[in-house]
């Protein structure tokens, strides 16, 4: 009930919020790759899903790779289960680590999908090398 009110308040930050990520992350990580791929003409759907997990998932591994201080938590616990003990990350820690990094990497991998099916369908681009096998067209 009190989501439903503050919903017309918290929607404009929240959007506001994922689109300075969206576009941090379109513009500082994706276009360099983008140039970097294209002047070497191996823009292919492997590629754009292989580093559109990179981007998605480097960013996350500097923010949550607090782990690295061990000194700082001697004793950690999130929601109540253990994650580092005695100093020593437990692998509980390495399985919550672990899967933020998938889980923002494979939006990222759908994001580096997205941008082939685009790049490919679009014939504004003109002059980028896109290899595609079409193999499976006939």
């Amino acid at each position: 009930m009190v989501m439903a009110a503050l919903w017309p308040v918290v929607a404009p930050i929240a959007f506001v919020f994922t689109f300075a990520t969206a576009f941090c992350h379109a513009v500082l990580l994706g276009l360099p790759l983008f140039l970097i791929f294209r002047s070497l003409r191996s823009i292919n759907i492997v590629a754009c899903i292989v580093f559109g997990f990179v981007i998605g998932a480097a960013p996350i591994r500097a923010m949550i790779w607090s782990v690295q201080y061990f000194e700082l938590y001697a004793h950690a616990a999130i929601g109540g289960m253990p994650k580092v003990r005695s100093g020593m990350v437990i692998p509980a820690g390495w399985i919550t680590y672990v899967r933020a990094l998938a889980y923002c990497g494979c939006l990222g991998a759908i994001g580096g999908f997205a941008f082939w099916a685009a790049l490919i369908s679009s014939s504004v681009i003109a002059g980028v090398a896109v290899a595609t096998d079409r193999s499976w067209d006939s």
